[in-house]
């Protein structure tokens, strides 16, 4: 093998490696997941309307980009802490149908009451 082949092949190797390491806890990708990536501040969450399907399974990438703030969804128990700059996965089934309301639930500053969004949930 030329040096000109070693030397590709090393940095094809690299890249591969950075992209593994640039992915959020170092979970995979999933096509057995409908994936939203959110980001989190004091204007609200984006994006803040997200659907999917009953019975599907649902992986949010959400990240805080000003400050810590807190994902709450209730209808399926979820309440995690965001610290900023720190990507978050939660992961959860859609199990119920309808419009189910999202927020944060750590007061953030005086926009704290837009940080919500809703999820959709068609049969």
């Amino acid at each position: 093998m030329s040096r000109r082949c070693g030397f590709i092949l090393a940095v094809g190797a690299l890249m591969a490696i950075a992209a593994i390491k640039a992915r959020p806890s170092g979970k995979a990708p999933s096509s057995d997941y409908h994936e939203f990536t959110l980001t989190a501040k004091d204007s609200g969450f984006e994006p803040n309307i997200l659907t999917v399907k009953k019975g599907e399974k649902v992986r949010l990438i959400i990240t805080a980009t000003d400050c810590e703030h807190e994902f709450r969804l209730d209808t399926f128990d979820i309440n995690q802490v965001l610290q900023k700059g720190n990507p978050e996965i939660i992961e959860f089934t859609a199990s119920k149908v309808g419009t189910f309301e999202f927020k944060c639930s750590v007061y953030c500053g005086k926009r704290h009451g837009k940080m919500k969004g809703k999820l959709v949930v068609q049969e």
